[in-house]
């Protein structure tokens, strides 16, 4: 089955951080420039924006990348790479796309979508309900405790 078949329709465009992924022209920008990115790892992301919010299985990965193909586990690892490496993101510290370890990926950020003729936007947001998520391996902090101040030495010194 075709990935276009597998997610539905084809044409769209998605807004996170500072890029835009236009399905239909097949582009990939950052701040409005050109960002190179492969076709295969194009289709990969594409794949993962689709479901921000939600583990997509390295099973589903596989049947939507390569139907009625068998591909080793590298194949995956490589795309995953280049895709993170296209958004500048890092394994250790996600801001967009987290492996939920033995199960899949996750996308991380909010996605904007716009209807791709109409200029119209929907801002999706992805927020799992309590106990659906798979464990983190890297849990997100809060922002609040993200910018906390540090603390030097001990209190009443």
């Amino acid at each position: 089955m075709a990935l276009e078949a597998k997610m539905g329709a084809v044409e769209g465009v998605f807004l996170f951080g500072p890029f835009r992924l236009d399905v239909r022209e097949r582009a990939l920008l950052r701040d409005g420039e050109p960002v190179p990115i492969t076709p295969k790892a194009f289709d990969l992301l594409t794949l993962l924006v689709r479901s921000a919010g939600r583990v997509v299985l390295r099973t589903e990965l596989q049947d939507a990348l390569w139907p009625d193909t068998i591909v080793e586990e590298a194949n995956i690892n490589f795309n995953m790479s280049a895709v993170r490496k296209a958004l500048g993101d890092a394994g250790n510290a996600p801001l967009y796309i987290e492996t939920v370890r033995g199960h899949g990926y996750r996308f991380l950020a909010t996605v904007r979508t716009e209807e791709a003729e109409t200029g119209k936007g929907e801002i999706r947001t992805h927020e799992a309900p309590p106990g659906l998520v798979a464990p983190s391996a890297h849990p997100i902090q809060p922002e609040s405790r993200l910018h906390e101040p540090r603390r030097e030495g001990r209190a009443g010194r």
